[in-house]
């Protein structure tokens, strides 16, 4: 999957899972520090992102850092193509 194509499904699978037309999701919303998505949303974006992308990824790697914002899980997954 492209990166502007992931780019659109997590944007779409999140304004799924937040349900709240008053949320603004982009590239650069802080889903975490705002409060967002909690940590149930949370494990549902990574069991999303394993199954959209068939790989898997590893708990070392569930740190807030890389999954706060689109942007930010876009460049984890970029930079660590080796986890399947």
């Amino acid at each position: 999957m492209k990166p502007a194509e992931l780019e659109q499904a997590l944007t779409r699978f999140l304004e799924t899972l937040v349900n709240d037309p008053r949320a603004v999701i982009n590239t650069d919303t802080e889903l975490l520090v705002s409060g967002v998505l909690d940590s149930l949303a949370v494990a549902q974006l990574i069991d999303f992102l394993e199954e959209t992308l068939d790989r898997t990824i590893p708990p070392v790697d569930l740190i807030p850092e890389h999954f706060d914002s689109i942007r930010h899980m876009l460049a984890y997954l970029e930079a660590n193509p080796r986890y399947t």
